[in-house]
Formats: structure tokens, C-alpha cells, sequence
């Protein structure tokens, strides 16, 4: 399976135009699923409301299942049919969406997180697991599962989610210091659910019991 951004006007497979209508965004997306000998056996339409999106991770379980990640201002349509479930009330700000197609091309579910700057990892087994940033002071995950954060900056926060995408856990580090900012994710889940993460941060950041990571001169360091 693959996931392509595209700009309004349409893309060309094969001669064939699969995407001329993306709403009032700047620029929709296709997933496209293949065979192992490269010929296209469905493609599913994810097309925004308005403004950007942008496809960001991919993943496969090994029943087949598909999870689509992608970053998104408004609400985005999927094959002109379905909607995504909003979580919190709709604030303009960027997203992340997360979508679940089984092998035939059907979709599961849908839902959008309210954080951005995402990146997703999904077990065999079809759990999701998602580091993102939160540019808000409340990030409702589903599931009765919610983090609160300070008013300014940025903050970054971990999250597992079930193969039917419900919430399982989510987590964020404390802060021992103002003005918080941090980007550029990335999670890796191995074979036992351990998770393994990255992020760029500008100040300490503190895991409770566990571990701090503080600022070095050179590079993060991190104490136990």
C-alpha cells in the first residue's frame, strides 16, 4: 500500500485519472493498494474540507489491516462518503487524522486527533502507536483518555491505540522548564510493544520516576 499527496487538478495512474476533486483544499491524498506483482487493486479518496493534507505514516497488521496517517486543517472526506470522528470541536488548527481499511479496501474507522507533527507505528497485531505534538492545552484521545498541557508551546505526547482505534494509554512528560517546544517525531513499536521514540525538544523534560532528559551542551542526556 502506498499514500500520495496530490494537488488540485488530479493524479495520473496508468493514464487514468483517479483524484479531480479534492473540495476547497490545497492538496488531497490517495492510498492505493498493490498486488506483489504491482497492479493496482483499489484505491480509496481522502479529500479535505478545506486547506492542507498531507499523508504522514503507513501501516500494515498482519491480517491485512491498513492505518493511514495524515495531517489535515479541516474535516477530510473519504471517497466523497465517509467523515472522520472528531474528538474535540473543530479549532482550524493542523491534525493528525488516523484511518483503518481492512485488505478489501473497506473502511473501518476514522478518527482525528487533535495534535500535529505526527508519526505512527503499527504491531502485527494492528495496535497503533502514535507520537505527535500538541499545540493546544487539552488533547482528547478517545476512550475517556485525555492530557492536559500548559497554555504556550508545544509538548510532545506518546499514545497507543487498539486495532479498532480505541485509546489504550496515552502519556506526556512533565516540564521543569518555560517556553516549551518540540517537533520532529518519530516511534518505532517492536514485536513486544516497547516503544521506542524521538523527538527535538528545547527544554528538560521530566518522565517521573523513571528518567529525565535534560539539555547537554552537545547532546540530550538522560539520567536514571
Amino acid at each position: 500500500a502506498v499514500a500520495i499527496a496530490y494537488s488540485p487538478g488530479g493524479l495520473l495512474i496508468n493514464g487514468e485519472i483517479l483524484l479531480n476533486d479534492n473540495g476547497g483544499g490545497d492538496r488531497g491524498a490517495l492510498l492505493a493498494h498493490y498486488s506483489t506483482e504491482g497492479s493496482l487493486l483499489w484505491h480509496r479518496n481522502l479529500e479535505p474540507e478545506l486547506g492542507l493534507m498531507v499523508p504522514l505514516g503507513l501501516g500494515t497488521a498482519s491480517d491485512g489491516q491498513i492505518v493511514v496517517a495524515f495531517a489535515h486543517e479541516r474535516q477530510v472526506l473519504i471517497d466523497e462518503a465517509e467523515e472522520l470522528e472528531y474528538l474535540q470541536q473543530e479549532d482550524g488548527l493542523l491534525k493528525t487524522g488516523l484511518a483503518a481499511f481492512n485488505g478489501s479496501g473497506q473502511l473501518l474507522w476514522a478518527k482525528s486527533i487533535f495534535a500535529s507533527d505526527a508519526s505512527i507505528s503499527v504491531h502485527p497485531d494492528g495496535d497503533i502507536f502514535l507520537g505527535a505534538a500538541a499545540f493546544r492545552t487539552g488533547v482528547q484521545l478517545g476512550n475517556g483518555i485525555a492530557l492536559d498541557f500548559p497554555g504556550d508551546g508545544a509538548v510532545s505526547l506518546w499514545a497507543r491505540f487498539s486495532k479498532g482505534g480505541e485509546a489504550l494509554w496515552a502519556h506526556r512528560p512533565g516540564l521543569l522548564a518555560a517556553a516549551p517546544f518540540s517537533t520532529n517525531h518519530f516511534v518505532l513499536a517492536s514485536l513486544d510493544k516497547q516503544l521506542y521514540a524521538a523527538a527535538n525538544f528545547n527544554t528538560t523534560l521530566d518522565f517521573g520516576a523513571i528518567s529525565f532528559l535534560t539539555m547537554g551542551t552537545s547532546r540530550p542526556i538522560l539520567t536514571r
